[in-house]
């Protein structure tokens, strides 16, 4: 049962990072084929950023306090791929049309990944046993897969091609879903009181130092996800090159993914000393990247994200299963991921951004790479002090 159980979990995930991946990474492409040039275009997406960090936690109460997780899914992606469809067809006739198709995709599509997270940490804090990083590492292979395909396509054909393909893995998702139980039929009915969960959250010390770490570690993280191309380019590198890197990354993180689990129990380390690790090589990798003396050396670097990301992400999961209560774990997995993540990245690019005109692309990420390092002595010192603790008891 837990083996078909998890095949089920990867075959959706492997499908959602298609859909994903289609529907979100072309955003801006499409926008610059509709006319907006680079400022209106950072500023759309500016504003999806901020729609998705106040939808995120607004999609985590309602499916923790909602036990269709089936149905929610199935019908917000709908809605997604329609806005994406609508977009790709209309967009080009109104840029006020554009702009709102663009936010509901990232407002439906854009927030599923982590609705999708929470049901699997739902389950895994029932009593599943489920390698979440096996079944993350199927977003990341999609996702380097439909790029490739999808770009092709939308420059060949066009949109609708692509929206007909969405249709089709929807149907597919629909189908998937069903072999995956509710966490809810396999636990007691519990009064649920966002009051309660929130309160609980401002005194867990141990959440809190996780979101510091997690905003920390991803204003890191975005001066080398938004400006590798250019560091790239900065060096003398090329597109092709910056395609290189883009694929070194996405192979590199899904070992790392896939072998979290089985890493945990051969060191018996805690979730926490994961996450310091691997932000502290978040910094590694940015302060290396910006030091770099060729794109060369660059490229080589990406290896670093099986040490970065692909520990981080299951490891992140399997600490906020130990520390929140499972009742309250979609709104927290949510509420994390759009404060630790989705404003963290808006403030880092707007930083990064800043930085970087003043003092090139390699100065900029020699200086942020100080967060992660910061972020990652933060963590570090929370799992002394919980050490001293236990050991006083």
């Amino acid at each position: 049962m837990t083996k078909h159980l998890e095949r089920r979990i990867l075959l959706l995930q492997i499908l959602l990072g298609m859909v994903c991946c289609t529907s979100l990474s072309f955003l801006s492409l499409l926008l610059s084929r509709f006319g907006f040039n680079n400022l209106q275009i950072g500023l759309v997406m500016m504003a999806a950023a901020c729609s998705t960090s106040i939808a995120k936690p607004c999609w985590g109460v309602f499916t923790d306090r909602v036990p269709c997780t089936r149905r929610i899914l199935v019908i917000t992606l709908a809605l997604g791929i329609a806005s994406f469809t609508l977009l790709g067809t209309l967009g080009g006739a109104s840029k006020g049309a554009a702009v709102v198709f663009v936010l509901l995709v990232e407002v439906t599509t854009g927030c599923m990944m982590g609705v999708v997270d929470s049901w699997i940490a739902k389950l895994i804090g029932t009593g599943c046993k489920i390698n979440y990083g096996l079944t993350r590492a199927g977003i990341s292979g999609a996702y380097a897969v439909s790029a490739a395909c999808f770009g092709t396509v939308l420059d060949q054909y066009g949109v609708l091609p692509g929206a007909v393909a969405l249709f089709v893995l929807l149907g597919l998702i629909a189908l998937t879903v069903q072999g995956i139980p509710y966490p809810e039929e396999r636990q007691e009915k519990k009064t649920y009181s966002l009051r309660l969960g929130a309160q609980q959250l401002l005194r867990s010390r141990h959440y809190l130092v996780l979101l510091a770490v997690y905003f920390l570690s991803t204003l890191t993280a975005c001066a080398i996800d938004s400006f590798l191309s250019l560091r790239i380019l900065e060096l003398g590198g090329s597109e092709r090159h910056v395609g290189y890197a883009l694929f070194m990354t996405t192979v590199f993180e899904i070992p790392a993914m896939v072998c979290y689990s089985r890493l945990r129990r051969i060191t018996g380390k805690s979730p926490a000393f994961f996450i310091a690790a691997s932000v502290f090589f978040y910094g590694v990798k940015c302060l290396a990247t910006g030091l770099a003396p060729n794109y060369q050396s660059v490229i080589g670097l990406c290896a670093l994200q099986m040490l970065a990301f692909g520990i981080f992400k299951p490891a992140i999961l399997d600490y906020l299963i130990q520390i929140v209560d499972v009742e309250y774990i979609g709104a927290t997995q949510m509420l994390t991921c759009a404060l630790g993540e989705s404003l963290s990245a808006i403030l880092g690019n707007a930083l990064n951004g800043a930085l970087a005109d003043r003092f090139s692309v390699g100065g900029m990420m020699t200086m942020v790479s100080g967060f992660a390092f910061l972020g990652a002595l933060a963590m570090a010192v929370s799992m002394k002090t919980q050490a001293n603790k236990i050991a006083k008891t």
